[in-house]
């Protein structure tokens, strides 16, 4: 399956689902890895726990590139801008960056220890049963 395919179907699930006319101007699956980080993808996302896990399975190793680790297992991570881990991932994420917003998405069951500082700050949101921890300096700022 080409990746033009896979944006393909996962558009087609979103639009079934009454996503907004957004979804039709996405051009490839890089511009739809991005879109669940807007405000429009996060709720919507969040509504219908969207994508499902069997769809991140089943295309893990092709948006992989694109900061989405699912069923991983233990990952390490640094100063991701956008990443999302799903499925059977146990994160130890590390934030110190701070010209930049990061904003973490953890979906269908994946668990993270998330370590922040130097003013850096942080959106986290999570997508159906998921578990984090925060450890922060009083620099940080957790949003």
């Amino acid at each position: 399956m080409t990746e033009n395919d896979i944006k393909n179907e996962v558009c087609d699930m979103a639009r079934n689902l009454g996503a907004c006319r957004l979804i039709d101007s996405i051009r490839d699956i890089e511009e739809l890895s991005e879109y669940i980080f807007t405000p429009q993808g996060l709720e919507f996302c969040t509504i219908h726990k969207f994508p499902a896990l069997d769809v991140l399975q089943r295309h893990k190793d092709t948006i992989e590139k694109y900061g989405y680790f699912v069923d991983y297992g233990h990952i390490y991570r640094n100063n991701d801008t956008n990443i999302v881990l799903a499925g059977d991932t146990v994160g130890e994420l590390r934030f110190d960056d701070p010209t930049r917003l990061h904003k973490i998405i953890l979906i269908h069951g994946a668990r993270a220890t998330i370590s922040a500082s130097n003013y850096v700050v942080l959106q986290i949101y999570q997508i159906g049963e998921c578990h984090f921890e925060v450890n922060k300096d009083q620099t940080s700022i957790i949003l």
